[in-house]
């Protein structure tokens, strides 16, 4: 009885591709898990209080500010404050400027004035 050699090398070298797209497949997917997980933002629930807040009187329109903490932020994340319904006059009260800034380690959040009462939000963070 003789053997087809060329039948053999031929199986090993598709069992060897299969294997190596297998490879190739998983790093992908780690990959795409990787992507979604920057995608989907980070929620932080956050109390403005009535004290803590500075002056810059370089700014005008919004001269008060408040940096409120958040662990692990950087410069380059971006938070998007969602103010609860039950503070919204107080918010629109104290003129809270409708955009922020990211600090490392700081939301800055500024205002015409200081609010009159502790203000509830969420902060999502991108």
């Amino acid at each position: 009885m003789s053997y087809d050699t060329s039948r053999v090398v031929k199986l090993g070298h598709l069992k060897s591709a299969i294997e190596e797209a297998q490879a190739y497949t998983a790093e992908v997917a780690s990959a795409a898990a990787a992507a979604i997980e920057e995608l989907v933002p980070t929620s932080v629930s956050m109390t403005i209080p009535t004290t803590g807040w500075s002056t810059d009187s370089n700014n005008t329109t919004y001269p008060k500010y408040y940096d409120f903490a958040v662990n692990g932020l950087t410069a380059d994340d971006r938070a998007e404050i969602i103010i609860s319904v039950a503070s919204a006059q107080t918010a629109a009260d104290c003129g809270i400027c409708p955009t922020n800034e990211t600090i490392a380690g700081y939301i800055r959040l500024r205002a015409m004035s200081e609010p009159a009462a502790s203000i509830t939000a969420v902060a999502l963070i991108s």
